[in-house]
C-alpha cells in the first residue's frame, strides 16, 4: 500500500525541551555496544549552540574503548550520528543527510534548503525519519525516507523527539494549535504512523508545552518524558502503549532530559538540571521504569549529557567539557577516550 502524506498541525518547541533534543547530538550506540561519536581535532565532543558548524571526524569506538575506526574521509561540520546496521548516517553542514555503508563511500541521501534535525532509523533499517525546520525550536516538518532517499511521508507541525517503535511504527509529537513562535508550543499529542500500511492514529492527547524525547521500549510501549495535563511538576514520565490508546503516568522530577532505556526496558537513565537554568548537562540519574520517582544519582565526573546504555552494566556519556566517557553503572572502570580520539584524528589526518 503506498504511503500517504499526512498533514498535521504546526509545531513549536518549548525552550526547556531544547536541552534534551537538540541539533548537536554527537553520540549513538550500535547494536553490539560500540559507540558512534563525532569528535574534533582535540578529541572532544562539545555540545554548544554552534557545535554543528565545527569540523569533525566520525568514529566507531569498540565497546571496551580499545579500538577506534574513522568513518569520514575529511573533517566536516557534522552532527546527529546514527548507527545504521554496521554503517552510519549523519547530518552534514546542517542541511544534508549523509549515509555510509560499512564498506562503501558516503553518499548524500537528502538535501534540504532548511536545517535537518534528529534523524531516527527504524529497527529493520528500512526507514529514516528526520525533522526539517528553518531553525531549531521552531515549527518543522517530519520526513519519512527510504534508503534511496525518496520521501515517502511528510508530517507537518511535528516536534523533535520522534522515534520508531520496536515494531517499526513512527511515533512523534505534534502541536495542536496554530501559533508560530520560537520556543513555545500549545497543547499537543503523540501520534503513530505505520509505514507499511499508511495508517496514522493518535496515541495520546493532553501533552502540554515542554515535551521532550520519545524512547521505544522492548515490550512495545513508548517511554517519554512528557509534561502531561494533571501531572505534578513541569515534567513527568509517561508509559505510552503503542498498541492501544492510553498511558500510565509516573513522576520523575522537574527538568529531566535525555531518557535512555536499557535493553529490557526495566531501567531508565536521564539527566536532571537546575530548574533555574535548565540545560543539556545535568546530574545523571537511574530509575526503575515501574517506579520513576525512585531515582538515584550516579557517580560521574560532574554534569553529563546524552547518556547511553552499552550493556546492562556499562554506559557512555559526554561531560560538560566535551569528553567521551565509558564507565560501569556504579562509576567504576571509568575510561576517558579523549586522548584516544585525538590520536586517531591526528594519525588519520597525517596520511
Amino acid at each position: 500500500m503506498p504511503l500517504r502524506s499526512a498533514r498535521l498541525p504546526f509545531v513549536l518547541l518549548a525552550s526547556v525541551a531544547l536541552a534534551g533534543c537538540d541539533d548537536v547530538a554527537l553520540l549513538d550506540v550500535g547494536s553490539g555496544g560500540e559507540v558512534l561519536v563525532a569528535a574534533d581535532a582535540a578529541g572532544l565532543c562539545p555540545l554548544t549552540a554552534d557545535a554543528s558548524e565545527h569540523p569533525r571526524h566520525l568514529f566507531w569506538v569498540s565497546a571496551d574503548g580499545e579500538r577506534v575506526r574513522r568513518l569520514t574521509a575529511r573533517p566536516r561540520p557534522l552532527s546527529w550520528p546514527r548507527a545504521l546496521g554496521s554503517g552510519a548516517l549523519w547530518i552534514e553542514e546542517r542541511s544534508r543527510l549523509v549515509v555510509r555503508a560499512q564498506e562503501g563511500e558516503p553518499r548524500i541521501l537528502y538535501r534540504s534548503r532548511k536545517h535537518l534535525h534528529q534523524p531516527a532509523v527504524s529497527p529493520d533499517g528500512r526507514w529514516i525519519a528526520v525533522q526539517e525546520a528553518q531553525r531549531l525550536g521552531t515549527s518543522g516538518r517530519l520526513l519519512l525516507l527510504n534508503l534511496e532517499g525518496s520521501v515517502l511521508g511528510r508530517f507537518e507541525r511535528a516536534l523533535l523527539g520522534h522515534a520508531f517503535t520496536r515494531e517499526g511504527r513512527l511515533a512523534f509529537l505534534r502541536s495542536r494549535d496554530e501559533r508560530n513562535e520560537p520556543f513555545a508550543s500549545g497543547p499537543g499529542e503523540v501520534a503513530l504512523f505505520d509505514p507499511d500500511r499508511g495508517v496514522e492514529q493518535v496515541l495520546f492527547r493532553g501533552v502540554v508545552p515542554g515535551a521532550t524525547c520519545l524512547e521505544p521500549a522492548s515490550n512495545g510501549r513508548l517511554v517519554a518524558l512528557l509534561p502531561l495535563e494533571g501531572a505534578e511538576g513541569p515534567l513527568g514520565l509517561a508509559l505510552l502503549s503503542s498498541a492501544r490508546r492510553g498511558a500510565r503516568r509516573g513522576q520523575t522530577g522537574a527538568f529531566d532530559f535525555w531518557p535512555s532505556l536499557d535493553a529490557r526496558s526495566e531501567r531508565i537513565l536521564f539527566t536532571r538540571s537546575d530548574p533555574s537554568q535548565p540545560e543539556a548537562f545535568g546530574e545523571l540519574r537511574l530509575a526503575p521504569v515501574a517506579r520513576p520517582g525512585a531515582s538515584t544519582a550516579l557517580n560521574t565526573p560532574g554534569p553529563v549529557a546524552s547518556p547511553r546504555w552499552l550493556s546492562p552494566q556499562r554506559i557512555a556519556f559526554i561531560t560538560r567539557d566535551g569528553h567521551l566517557v565509558l564507565q560501569d553503572i556504579d562509576g567504576q572502570k571509568r575510561k576517558d577516550l579523549t586522548d584516544r580520539l585525538r590520536a586517531a584524528y591526528a594519525s588519520e589526518e597525517s596520511r
